[in-house]
This record gives C-alpha cells, structure tokens and sequence, in this order.
C-alpha cells in the first residue's frame, strides 16, 4: 500500500483534529508549511505536519518544566482534580483546576473547556469577552452539533450567553461576532435575535459593526 506524503487542507484539518480555518491561521503564523500539490491546490507534506506535532510536543514538555520554579511553589501550586487551587495574584477571583489549565506564564492562564462546564472562573470577575460562537451552519466540528434547529440553536445561545454575563464584571464588555442573517436551512435574522436575547439576560447594547469580508470564498479576509 503506498503511503501518503501530502495531505490537502481538509485531510491535514483532519489529522489534527481542527478546522479548516485554524489550519490557515496556523499556515499564516509560520506554524506549518504548505506546498503546491496540483495547479488549483496547496497542501501540506507528511513531514511538514510531523514537525509541527514534535514543536508543539516540545513546546509542551518546555512548559511542564519550567512551570513552577521552585519547590515552595510547587507546593503550593499543585494542581489536584479534587481540590482546586487559586491564584497567588488574587486569592479571591479565580481557581484553576487540572483538567480544565491548558497553558500558564506569570499571569496568563489558558483554558480549555466547555464553558457551560467550566469551573476555573468566578462569576464578576472578568473585564472582556471576545467569542466567535458556531454559526449553526452544518460545520463539522469534532464535539458540536452545528446543525440545531433554529429554536435549539436560540436555547443553545441563551445558555452560554447566561454564563458569559454572570462572569462579566458589572463594568465589564461583551464583543459577540456572529452573522447578521443566514439562510443555509431558511431565513433567520441571527444577530437581530441574539442581541434581543442578550439584552433580556441583563446586557446594554452598545454598537454593531460590520466587517465586510469579500472574497471569503479565496481564503484571502483574514482581518
């Protein structure tokens, strides 16, 4: 059986369990490499995605060893499952817990979690949300239904939306981005009903705006 060298984008989002859309941004960042594989189409090369699998694997075991600095600290900075440490910066705002800490460096920590689940954040105790949520657009994501029905993609929004503002501080901003309509499965003014939906949850509104991508269907509007 002959083994594959090069991956297009869909088969490499595949192999590394992504979307499309991150792998682009990777190939933007330098983080992985793409090549021509036919005149319509660039790819990726088997050693091209290896590599970027060792430097994150790398990266990683870098963390882990210079996570904590001293003894002293990792004591009192162990992480346990069942007991929940906090911060050192601020004992009364936010506690991390092990399955749920990505990435820390000084005051930076990263989570990654289903935020109706998430237990590593105190309510009012955050500045800024910026959040891209799914479009309920039929993307195949790896642990989401994107395929709702319009009243459960609504009730799906509420939750999470729910959460969000009982994390905000009472001075805190919320940036949503989200499609002003739609029409893949019939017409809905999305953004129309998600903002109604936030300002019955307790947010002000305060402004829209529109980015007018053009040329999406090139991969070429990235901001």
């Amino acid at each position: 059986m002959k083994v594959k060298e090069f991956y297009t984008t869909k088969e490499t989002a595949n192999y590394l369990g992504v979307s499309t859309s991150t792998i682009y941004r990777m190939e933007k960042k330098g983080l992985i490499t793409s090549i021509k594989i036919s005149k319509r189409k660039n790819g990726f090369s088997k050693k091209s995605i290896k590599r970027y699998l060792r430097e994150r694997q790398n990266l990683k075991k870098h963390i882990d060893n210079n996570l904590y600095k001293t003894r002293s600290k990792r004591r009192k900075l162990m992480i346990k499952e069942t007991k929940p440490i906090y911060h050192l910066e601020n004992t009364k705002s936010t506690v991390y817990h092990s399955d749920e800490l990505f990435f820390r460096s000084d005051s930076i920590y990263i989570y990654n979690t289903d935020i109706l689940k998430i237990k590593s954040i105190k309510e009012n105790s955050i500045d800024l949300i910026v959040t891209s949520p799914p479009y309920n657009v039929d993307i195949k994501y790896n642990s989401h239904n994107d395929a709702l029905s319009y009243e459960d993609y609504l009730s799906f929004t509420r939750e999470w939306l729910s959460r969000c503002y009982k994390f905000l501080k009472d001075d805190g901003r919320f940036c949503l981005n989200i499609p002003l309509d739609k029409n893949k499965g019939g017409q809905q003014s999305v953004s129309a009903d998600i903002t109604t939906i936030a300002k019955q949850i307790g947010f002000k509104y305060h402004s829209t705006i529109i980015w007018n991508e053009q040329n999406i269907s090139r991969r070429t509007a990235w901001g």
